[in-house]
């Protein structure tokens, strides 16, 4: 003990040396800034400390401690007797202020009493940031075994703010890295904090905070709030699955007792009116994964169809609405001609007559199966149930829907016919431009130019089809087209005529046809090609393929179906070939097959395409309804012929006449026979089945060796 100051009674006010004075190791206050600190020195220096610090008697434990830095002064300095509990930035300046003694409040307390005090007088103190306070809430909390109410009720604040401070101590790294930049305050944060998975915490971030130039400012609270509402927590009332279910995903449980939702903490959510919410998407999305397998593995047990992937696209094209064309939703009112679903009407009767519903994967919303029924089923099953009237109805709906698609199919094929002839009679034309056929005048800087500024105006998809047009081989469609038209083996005023070409040759159905396609008109004009034999040729060709999928429904017409497939249809699909078509079609000149086309992987039939088969037939109805001077219809003669009824410019074949070929990558037919050979060496042959007679190059074609085989086939 050190004489000169004895010992005084504890809880009492007293002036103690500096000297006997230590600093607790609990302190969570570290940093001391010493601008501040210098201010306060001279605050005290002039005016005095206003208010006492709070010391203990020197704890038994620390003895030792104080002792040796006694030691090490030499006996100096004199030995401690008090440890400072809060105030020791009041301490520190009084130091620099050169003070002999300061004020202070001499109490005996244990260590988890000056721990308790530290930390509340650190949580009331200025500048704490809110992770730095919801740090001193949690050791407050684990080490003085105090409830939330109970903390709140010590620094003046309610329970939720604690909870809410709390909280942001579960916010990932983004989310710190925000607050502490100040792109995000703690409202913000809070909103983030509460989202349970890191990724989708790194993603509210990016959505919610200003950007790190500081150019776009944070969204509004409010903003944030409903954003965070609406795409990060999802209506359980809403889950297509029992969310009672424990045994859906063994891991999570039930949703009824699971803490990831806004009920099972109202004091966080306090500001989440309303019914219960989920708050873990991947858990929720899993549940929803989880579901669609087990109603996909019960659906195949029972023989359902399931329409999945592309299929199910063209069924529901539309993002926004989940209705699926021609047929009904059995689960949604929307979908019934009452305002029940429409199982709760036919269900009887389905389960009666062994009806099973077709499942249609949702393409926009990953786990959701939909149970339907097509239309006509649907007025089939309302009359067998009692609800004459109720069927009727739905009669009548079948009946406009059928005709609204009808419409719909034959506009959507007529401007995929008049796209198709306009880009025929620009390859026609191209092709002669390329060849070198046709007088071409030449100002090649100016030209050039003219090219490369009407490349310049084109997208990406628009360069990717003149790359596929002209050959050039896998290069970035952009550059490598303005490459093509700088490469100085690129004649520049033929590349002008192709892109002007290009420019002009899109269907603009509400223009006036001679308003249309001036550019492409002139060009072809002056290169001899008529635009009526393009338009015939392609008529041809959408006949043929008509004729194949007739074909392919006769084969199919008598096979059994299960009452699945009974109740969905038999649906195949029309592919129409994706490379350039028969070029050709000059004045007088029948249409060729001349030019590389890539052979066609054949694509099996594909269910569920029953609209677009009534499309091509409504787009066939559309166009025989229409003429075309100078046209070769179906039933005539494809290419004209010369005197003696021999066909103009053909040859017979050095052996080949009669023989039988193979048609590749042609959704013309699949084989046929060679009737002649043009001067340029391509041939002349009839598909199986059609009467028209078509020009293929070489590439096109192979000879089928076994001729009674392939005559066979």
């Amino acid at each position: 003990m050190n004489p000169s100051h004895p010992l005084p009674e504890v809880d009492h006010f007293d002036h103690l040396p500096l000297p006997v004075l230590v600093t607790s190791p609990t302190n969570p206050r570290k940093h001391f800034d010493p601008a501040k600190l210098q201010e306060l020195a001279e605050s005290i220096r002039s005016t005095g400390v206003h208010q006492p610090i709070l010391v203990r008697p020197l704890p038994g434990h620390r003895l030792q401690e104080t002792f040796d830095i006694h030691a090490a002064s030499g006996g100096l300095q004199p030995r401690p007797t008090h440890e400072i509990v809060a105030g020791e930035r009041r301490f520190r300046a009084c130091q620099i202020a050169g003070l002999a003694t300061v004020p202070a409040m001499v109490r005996s307390l244990t260590d988890d009493e000056v721990l308790e005090i530290q930390l509340i007088e650190n949580l009331q103190r200025d500048g704490l940031t809110e992770l730095e306070e919801a740090e001193g809430y949690e050791t407050l909390m684990q080490h003085s075994q105090l409830s939330a109410e109970a903390v709140g009720a010590k620094i003046g604040k309610s329970r939720s703010y604690v909870y809410g401070r709390l909280k942001l101590l579960e916010l990932g790294p983004d989310g710190r890295e925000a607050l502490r930049q100040g792109r995000i305050d703690a409202s913000h944060a809070l909103l983030i904090a509460r989202i349970p998975d890191t990724k989708l915490q790194a993603q509210a971030v990016r959505d919610i905070a200003a950007d790190a130039s500081g150019e776009n400012a944070p969204r509004s609270y409010r903003a944030a709030k409903r954003l965070v509402r609406n795409h990060y927590m999802l209506k359980l009332s809403e889950a297509p699955f029992d969310i009672h279910d424990a045994g859906l995903v063994l891991a999570s449980g039930s949703c009824a007792t699971c803490p990831k939702r806004t009920g099972a903490d109202p004091d966080l959510f306090a500001d989440v009116e309303g019914e219960d919410l989920c708050i873990d998407p991947p858990c929720h999305q899993a549940k929803r994964d989880a579901l669609a397998a087990r109603t996909k593995r019960e659906a195949h047990e029972r023989g359902q169809v399931i329409i999945e992937g592309r299929d199910a696209k063209a069924l529901m094209p539309m993002t926004y609405q989940s209705r699926v064309d021609g047929h009904c939703r059995l689960d949604d009112p929307a979908d019934s001609p009452t305002s029940q679903p429409l199982r709760a009407i036919i269900g009887k009767v389905m389960a009666e007559q062994g009806i099973v519903p077709v499942l249609i994967a949702n393409p926009y919303q990953d786990g959701e199966l939909l149970a339907c029924m097509p239309n006509d089923v649907v007025a089939q099953l309302l009359k067998a149930a009692g609800r004459a009237e109720e069927a009727g109805d739905q009669e009548l709906y079948n009946q406009n829907q059928k005709k609204a698609a009808a419409e719909k199919a034959k506009a959507e094929a007529r401007t995929e016919y008049e796209t198709e002839w306009r880009w025929q009679l620009l390859v026609t034309t191209w092709y002669m431009i390329s060849e070198g056929r046709g007088e071409v005048k030449t100002w090649p800087a100016l030209m050039r130019h003219l090219a490369m500024t009407y490349a310049h105006k084109l997208n990406q998809e628009q360069c990717g089809r003149l790359c596929k047009l002209l050959e050039l081989g896998k290069v970035a469609p952009k550059q490598g087209l303005l490459d093509w038209v700088k490469d100085t083996d690129t004649e520049p005023t033929r590349a002008v005529l192709l892109l002007v070409m290009f420019a002009d040759v899109g269907y603009l159905h509400w223009l006036d046809e001679s308003d249309t396609n001036v550019g492409l008109r002139l060009v072809a004009s002056e290169f001899g090609i008529d635009p009526a034999l393009v338009q015939a040729e392609v008529k041809a060709r959408t006949r043929a393929a008509v004729k194949a999928v007739k074909a392919a429904e006769a084969a199919k017409a008598d096979l059994p179906l299960p009452p699945a497939a009974q109740a969905n249809g038999v649906r195949g699909e029309a592919v129409a070939s994706d490379g350039p078509a028969a070029r050709g079609s000059l004045k007088g000149e029948p249409g060729r097959g001349r030019g590389k086309r890539k052979a066609e992987v054949p694509t099996k039939p594909k269910a569920h395409e029953k609209k677009v088969r009534s499309g091509i037939a409504a787009a066939m109805r559309g166009l025989e309804d229409e003429s075309v001077d100078g046209a070769a219809v179906e039933g005539q003669e494809a290419r004209p012929k010369a005197a003696g009824g021999r066909p103009a410019d053909v040859n017979e074949g050095p052996g080949l006449g009669g023989k039988r070929v193979a048609i590749i990558g042609s959704a013309i037919g699949k084989a046929g026979r060679v009737v002649g050979q043009h001067s340029s060496g391509d041939l002349f042959v009839i598909p199986d089945g059609l009467d028209c007679e078509y020009r293929f190059s070489l590439d096109e074609l192979e000879l089928i060796v076994d001729q009674e085989e392939g005559a066979q086939a």
